[in-house]
């Protein structure tokens, strides 16, 4: 669960792997749901049906994730290759 002060966004992440990013949630009621006792129950009283709100899906994040870090992986790969070619070169 995240909030953004600026925007006044509130991002949560349900156990089904989405994450619903909430709009226009005053920074009390963010205040009030981390202090909540019973944070469901409070999110579905005061937030859920309260704020207009989009669906994303986790996966899609992790999917960007996984191409950057085979890019990184590639690229390093790649600077290592580079490295053995130049070092036979000098030998």
């Amino acid at each position: 669960m995240r909030y953004d002060k600026a925007s006044k966004v509130l991002e949560v992440k349900f156990r089904n792997d989405y994450i619903y990013q909430y709009f226009d949630v005053p920074e009390s009621t963010f205040g009030e749901l981390q202090a909540a006792q019973a944070r469901g129950k409070f999110f579905n009283a005061q937030v859920k049906g309260h704020f207009r709100y989009a669906r994303i899906k986790w996966a899609s994040i992790n999917k960007r994730m996984e191409i950057l870090l085979i890019n990184l992986y590639f690229a390093r790969g790649g600077l290592q290759d580079l490295n053995s070619a130049e070092k036979e070169r000098e030998a």
